[in-house]
């Protein structure tokens, strides 16, 4: 299972620590409110996603499947790098940045426990991320990290 690689370097993909990766299920687009952005309901194979998705950028449709990884750092080997103030779009710095097609960068600002499931409530400049799971697979995320959400459509 990709999604059971909480912290570890994980073979093939850079040497990237993630946090959490799983794949989704598109269940629904919501854009009723905003003209670009969709609110965007998934099931993963051991979590649940809502995620606001600027839909111009990286268009998506109910039933698409979506490979969705989280890091603290786009720095290769080093699982607890702080990224820099700048950076270099060039992709030369965080060649991860060239498997995925949908990147954005925010902060933990809520993590709750309801009968042992955990919720992970993360804002990417206003746009709201709402992540449901078991408590072991969100150990490593934690109130106020700032985390980069990756993803990208699995072909069919």
């Amino acid at each position: 299972n990709r999604h059971d690689c909480r912290g570890r370097l994980e073979p093939g993909t850079l040497n990237v620590a993630w946090l959490f990766r799983d794949t989704y299920k598109v269940i629904a687009v919501d854009n009723e409110k905003f003209e670009k952005v969709g609110r965007v309901n998934c099931d993963g194979e051991s979590s649940r996603l809502f995620v606001d998705i600027h839909l111009e950028l990286f268009p998506l449709e109910a039933g698409e499947v979506l490979d969705i990884g989280f890091v603290s750092t786009l720095q290769p080997h080093q699982a607890e790098a702080e990224d820099q103030e700048t950076w270099d779009q060039s992709g030369a710095e965080a060649p991860v940045l060239n498997m995925f097609d949908y990147v954005m960068f925010g902060k933990i600002y809520r993590k709750t426990e309801d009968g042992g499931e955990v919720h992970v409530n993360v804002s990417f400049g206003g746009l709201l991320m709402k992540l449901s799971g078991s408590r072991k697979e969100f150990d490593a995320m934690h109130l106020d990290d700032r985390i980069y959400i990756l993803a990208s459509k699995v072909s069919a």
